[in-house]
């Protein structure tokens, strides 16, 4: 069985040798995936890598960036000619993480904008690509990354010993099986003493629940973000906190008529969602912030809220505690284009949510201390193995309902398996690592003497 060290070995002996080289390492959550790639880097000098990921959560793991944000991807894929990019000479080694979460139409993209970055012409501007994650977890829709053009190129190389779940090897093989879509009879009882609420999803019930874990990196992972809301407002509730709840809408557009006197007109954006603020409520940041005290704040960040003001009726200001040192934050400008009979369209947001409850494309890439899966209208393709995988042991997984059925059955509608992934994973060749891997190290280690 392939383990996380041949990888390491052979991505730096290949990086030695100057041989170019095109890798996908799939990998259940918990297999060592983010490790691996973290190590690799260690061993590099930043100039000769470019970590980058499909998701803020999966930025932050590996130490790297969005995709979109480092190659500064435009509405048209097609356009690199007028993005400008620095010369990176020395580039050598690039990751795109959270491979199953990225559309086809990038892979291909990746190959200009590197080019255009290194000012090579050979493929992927001559640098050595790893592509990483789980094709069995969620995925972006139609444009699937295996449908590149250009992914032929990349043989797999497939962690299957976990690490995330070692200390409940029973709970490991569930997950391996489920992420295939594979279900039992029995494993209708496991989630049965796993289940909140047995007669049915009561929202307080699972509130309390929540809020009687141990303080850790718990969360409440739902299918669809009416049902996030749901449960953050359940578990407000419960909270009591001192001062009034205030609701405000992430996402406000400013607008002024032209030749009107007077203040501009505030229009909240339904579509982007709303979140609770109130002093003592835990908010996670979901992009990039910046203090009033100018400290940078990344996506994936916890804080707690101490207070906030308001102007007009719409909070405006809020100062948040992160990591024991408080820090002030207002409503951030995101454009200002000339519209229509507007003299100016501002679009001012919060990149910020409650962090008790969270759709569980969120969470993909995390590992949490305890988390509540809301089951009781189905999950989607894929959704319940991401869901269920996030948690160490299966002591730290709870569900919030099951429809009542007369047998097992109703595991299919929280437990499908994506039946073209496993077409895709079957035919793609094996990288076999394990015949050269004791050279390998013997190699590495010569070379560091």
């Amino acid at each position: 069985m392939i383990a996380t060290q041949d990888v390491y070995d052979f991505c730096l002996k290949m990086l030695q040798d100057k041989k170019q080289f095109f890798v996908f390492l799939q990998g259940r959550g918990g297999t060592g995936k983010t490790h691996t790639i973290r190590r690799i880097a260690a061993a590099l000098k930043p100039s000769q890598y470019l970590l980058m990921s499909a998701t803020n959560t999966g930025a932050r793991e590996i130490g790297g960036e969005t995709i979109y944000k480092a190659l500064k991807i435009p509405l048209n894929l097609f356009d690199t000619d007028s993005i400008k990019y620095a010369h990176c000479p020395d580039l050598e080694f690039v990751v795109f993480d959270e491979v199953s979460m990225l559309a086809g139409k990038l892979l291909k993209f990746l190959d200009k904008a590197l080019r255009k970055k290194t000012g090579k012409k050979e493929l992927f501007g001559g640098c050595s690509v790893l592509l990483s994650g789980d094709l069995r977890q969620l995925s972006v829709g139609d444009d699937r990354i295996f449908q590149a053009d250009n992914w032929h190129l990349f043989e797999r190389i497939e962690l299957k010993k976990s690490i995330r779940h070692t200390a409940d090897q029973e709970f490991a093989d569930r997950l391996s099986r489920w992420a295939e879509g594979e279900v039992h009879p029995w494993d209708l009882q496991f989630f049965k003493k796993r289940e909140l609420c047995p007669d049915g999803l009561d929202y307080k019930t699972v509130a309390q629940a929540f809020l009687a874990f141990p303080p850790g990196k718990n969360v409440i992972l739902c299918a669809n973000g009416e049902a996030v809301d749901r449960f953050n407002e359940a578990i407000v509730k419960e909270i009591k906190p001192n001062q009034n709840v205030q609701q405000t809408y992430r996402h406000v557009l400013q607008k002024k008529m032209e030749r009107v006197r007077g203040p501009p007109h505030y229009e909240e954006q339904e579509q982007d969602g709303c979140f609770h603020v109130a002093e003592g409520l835990a908010v996670l940041f979901t992009g990039q912030m910046v203090s009033t005290e100018n400290f940078r704040v990344k996506s994936g960040t916890h804080g707690v809220i101490l207070g906030f003001e308001k102007d007009d009726g719409l909070v405006n200001r809020l100062r948040i505690e992160i990591h024991g040192r408080p820090y002030h934050f207002i409503r951030h400008y995101i454009q200002q284009p000339i519209y229509g009979n507007l003299r100016s369209l501002v679009s001012l947001r919060f990149e910020l949510v409650n962090a008790y409850a969270c759709v569980v494309h969120r969470a993909q890439g995390m590992t949490l201390d305890k988390a509540i899966v809301d089951t009781s209208n189905g999950l989607g393709t894929s959704m319940g193995y991401t869901a269920f995988s996030r948690v160490r042991t299966a002591a730290d997984l709870f569900i919030t309902h099951l429809p009542k059925k007369t047998d097992f059955s109703e595991l299919r509608h929280i437990i499908t398996a994506d039946e073209l992934v496993t077409g895709v994973l079957a035919e793609q060749p094996l990288l076999d690592l394990m015949p050269k891997s004791e050279e390998l190290v013997k190699e590495n280690k010569e070379a560091a003497t």
